[in-house]
């Protein structure tokens, strides 16, 4: 995968692209090859940031030019600050990460908004 242009882009990923703001700091959690990061890189200009359970996505995505981590949504989603991200997507994420979702939506509801990402999109 090279870092996906405007006009090729699954229509799912679209969807969620369209409601990131340009120039945006984003967190993609589960982000697997990196097509929506590579797309908001070249199309939104965002800063963007991924976590990947699976090395064969982090090295596609690191090969890419995107800034990549490989780790679990479940425990080292906590070594990012607060306010760090604008947006956070959640998208194609299996069960296992259902209590971290849990987690996020009751830090939304529970803490200052100066402390959350403006938008948590989850899919």
């Amino acid at each position: 995968m090279n870092i996906v242009m405007s006009n090729n882009i699954r229509s799912d990923l679209r969807l969620i692209a369209d409601t990131i703001l340009p120039d945006s700091r984003v967190l993609d959690v589960g982000c697997g090859d990196g097509s929506l990061l590579g797309f908001l890189k070249s199309d939104k200009r965002v800063d963007g940031r991924g976590i990947e359970l699976s090395m064969a996505g982090v090295r596609e995505c690191v090969c890419n030019g995107l800034s990549v981590i490989q780790g679990d949504a479940d425990t080292d989603l906590d070594a990012y600050p607060d306010d760090a991200f604008d947006f956070v997507v959640l998208f194609e994420l299996r069960a296992c990460v259902r209590s971290c979702a849990r987690g996020l939506l009751y830090r939304a509801f529970q803490c200052h908004a100066s402390q959350l990402p403006r938008r948590l999109i989850l899919g």
